[in-house]
């Protein structure tokens, strides 16, 4: 949550702050437009208004598919690691 906190301040587009386990994105004007709510497996995208909202729905999208490929690029690391860690040792 907090990973998606800060990339959406970075992005520069929108601002966004946390309560409790709600983040509310807004414009820079403090005009609130989504809010994204976490549960134990679910992720929540309310909008707040009727225009505007789909910015930041697509900037959670990109986020969600960006930690998606760091997810896969570890999960090959560590498999290409353990496939070299398993053939030091098969000429003994």
């Amino acid at each position: 949550m907090i990973n998606l906190l800060s990339f959406i301040n970075e992005d520069g587009r929108y601002t966004a702050y946390q309560w409790q386990n709600k983040i509310t994105i807004e414009t820079f004007f403090y005009e609130p437009l989504l809010s994204v709510e976490f549960d134990k497996s679910t992720l929540q995208c309310i909008p707040i208004t009727d225009e505007e909202w789909s910015g930041p729905m697509f900037l959670i999208f990109r986020f969600v598919y960006l930690q998606q490929e760091i997810y896969k690029h570890q999960k090959a690391k560590s498999r290409i690691k353990r496939e070299i860690d398993g053939k030091q040792f098969d000429w003994i």
